[in-house]
């Protein structure tokens, strides 16, 4: 679907519409997130597919990271 309303013609595939609900949730269901966080993402970041998967992929290698710094400590 076309991210706006007045622009007739074929859907832009290289952006996320925040606004349509079709798209968050797809975009949501392949990125394994909430549409609401999705959302949030969209309203930091930019609505432009490229940069929420990358975004995306920088918060997983956080969370990764976060994570075996943990295990790490606790280890003796």
């Amino acid at each position: 679907m076309a991210d706006s309303k007045k622009k007739r013609g074929k859907a832009d595939r290289s952006r996320v519409s925040g606004s349509d609900p079709s798209e968050v949730r797809y975009f949501a269901k392949k990125n394994r997130m909430s549409p609401a966080a999705v959302r949030k993402l969209i309203k930091r970041v930019g609505n432009s597919r490229k940069k929420l998967e990358a975004a995306v992929k920088r918060m997983r290698a956080k969370k990764r990271g976060k994570k075996r710094k943990v295990r790490r400590r606790r280890r003796r």
